[in-house]
């Protein structure tokens, strides 16, 4: 888990907060020597065309789309919204 709070990772003096919280996972995630790493996010979006569930995955690891499309298809069950799929390189 990188946080159990709303509260971001950021450096207090960054100057690109976003930018500086997702360094600050992306070091913890390395660092945890995970062979899976799920990542969950609600994010608030004014286009009501971008609603729901949204799985990303890393196109060179060879499993990661198939785990991608199995958490896909069960969230579809779950929650009736639009999911899609976004292929991430690093």
């Amino acid at each position: 888990m990188t946080r159990t709070t709303k509260n971001g990772l950021y450096d207090s003096n960054a100057t690109n907060l976003k930018r500086s919280d997702m360094k600050k996972r992306k070091e913890i995630i390395e660092s945890s020597n995970a062979r899976l790493v799920v990542s969950i996010h609600i994010n608030k979006c004014p286009f009501e065309y971008r609603k729901g569930a949204q799985v990303f995955y890393k196109i060179a690891e060879k499993n990661s789309k198939t785990f991608a499309n199995f958490l896909q298809k069960d969230l579809t069950n779950d929650i009736p919204v639009c999911i899609l799929i976004k292929r991430l390189d690093d």
